[in-house]
């Protein structure tokens, strides 16, 4: 498997771009089929099926993440790929989500498992090719959960499982999105469950009050508020902690590949330190330096790397030992500034496995040294440097909040007084070498004409 190259360094923009990048069509060369499954008395759930050309030499079965559906991107570019490949696909929607049929009964949360197994019972029933569960975000804690809940009863039913940005901890990755730096992300995420509310409050007003919902400010409160309520968990603590996987990940007896971003600003890297990676032999955790949440994003084609190692992976009937190139020990504290520093060696039960990106890192910063070649010019901006400007400028325009933050953060820093010029913070924010306001630090930054061109 070769290196991860991330077109992203930023773990935001990461996220952004896997979210508005463009995804490979597999509808006309392989049509859908929308297939609904009755888990139980009243309850559907809508399955969105793809089959090769031949027969297939296996089935996924793709799981969404929070208020997602069958029709997110992750999901659409590995059908494709799975679909060339010889795999069958089976893009699952969980109750009420990606146009599922809708009652009082159809609703869902972090740990359902049920509707999953249903499907994967009732596809081993019709087909004899090895299944293997793949979720995404959300559905991967999902996948993990259900994975161990089955224990050994698994092996006859699955072939393996698959695991990509997951909150294997739900207490901890909802206190990640409710930091100031994820508050795009968060309002977004609350914007539709609060629409979710309101849409099934006109249908079932007894089971969705309009009551608390003007004191949600963070999917905590939405948790406590409606989810815990709604499902009977007592408060969102009692929920989080019966339904977070990581307290199933010892009990997995099927492969299982679990793959992380350092980077990914929603669900922290720290969460992986649990003993069951290094005990469990069946667990497979691979991370990245850079890729942000469930994007991915490559350099060079194939863009998608994350299709490549999971395909590779199924080839190799789980076993992954070979993708592995490298080991570094996990930060031990504050992740998200040191995240993407490397560090050698081993402790025990907190090593985790990694692909390594290219390049050596600076023992300042986190970012990769360029090797220098005589005769070049390194007064110019690089052709990274101005991709990375290229891309803040797609990442302003399509987040109209992120722009109104940043035209805040430079009025404020505009209005301070001179007191702190002689620490090189004056009036003007970009008189600071390396203000995070001014990513130019190959120019002198003292005129106005730098401040304009960022902004």
């Amino acid at each position: 498997m070769l290196p991860f190259e991330p077109f992203f360094k930023n773990g935001h923009l990461a996220t952004v771009a896997g979210n508005f990048w463009s995804r490979p069509e597999s509808e006309h060369r392989w049509p859908v089929q929308a297939v609904r499954y009755q888990s139980e008395p009243g309850v559907e759930v809508l399955v969105h099926a793809q089959y090769p050309d031949g027969q297939p030499i296996g089935e996924l079965i793709l799981v969404h993440g929070l208020e997602g559906s069958s029709e997110a991107g992750y999901a659409r570019s590995l059908a494709a790929a799975a679909l060339e490949a010889g795999y069958s696909v089976h893009r699952f929607n969980m109750r009420g989500c990606g146009g599922s049929e809708w009652n009082p009964r159809a609703n869902y949360h972090s740990g359902q498992t049920s509707d999953l197994l249903f499907v994967i019972r009732e596809r081993k029933r019709l087909s004899s090719a090895p299944i293997y569960p793949i979720g995404f975000s959300l559905g991967g804690n999902v996948v993990l959960k259900l994975a161990g809940e089955l224990g050994d009863s698994a092996q006859g039913l699955i072939a393996g499982v698959g695991a990509v940005c997951t909150p294997i901890d739900l207490a901890v990755a909802v206190a990640q999105i409710d930091r100031l730096r994820n508050f795009i992300f968060e309002r977004r995420f609350l914007s539709r469950l609060k629409e979710r509310v309101r849409r099934r409050h006109r249908v079932a007003p007894e089971l969705y009050s309009l009551e608390h919902l003007s004191k949600v400010r963070t999917i905590y409160d939405f948790d406590e508020y409606y989810t815990a309520k709604l499902f009977g968990f007592g408060s969102a603590d009692d929920y989080y902690r019966s339904q977070s996987s990581n307290q199933f990940l010892e009990k997995i007896r099927v492969p299982a590949l679990v793959v992380h971003a350092q980077d990914d600003p929603l669900i922290p890297v720290s969460m992986y330190r649990h003993p069951a990676f290094g005990e469990n032999p069946y667990l497979h955790l691979v991370t990245v330096e850079h890729g942000g949440h469930l994007g991915f994003i490559s350099r060079h084609p194939p863009r998608f790397w994350l299709d490549g190692l999971l395909l590779e992976w199924l080839a190799r009937k789980g076993c992954g030992d070979t993708l592995i190139t490298s080991q570094v020990t996990l930060p031990p504290r504050s992740v998200l500034r040191a995240v993407t520093r490397r560090r050698n060696g081993t402790v025990a039960g907190n090593t985790f496995q990694t692909l390594p990106n290219r390049g050596t890192l600076s023992p300042r910063n986190s970012y990769p040294r360029r090797r220098l070649k005589r005769g070049t010019d390194y007064s110019v901006p690089s052709r990274e440097l101005l991709t990375s400007r290229a891309c803040a400028g797609v990442a302003r325009a399509v987040c109209p909040l992120f722009q109104q933050v940043l035209e805040r953060y430079r009025s404020r820093f505009a209005s301070k007084d001179t007191r702190r010029v002689g620490r090189g913070i004056g009036k003007d924010p970009c008189n600071r070498k390396h203000h995070f306001l001014n990513p130019r630090p190959w120019r002198s930054t003292r005129c106005g004409r730098a401040s304009s061109a960022v902004f």
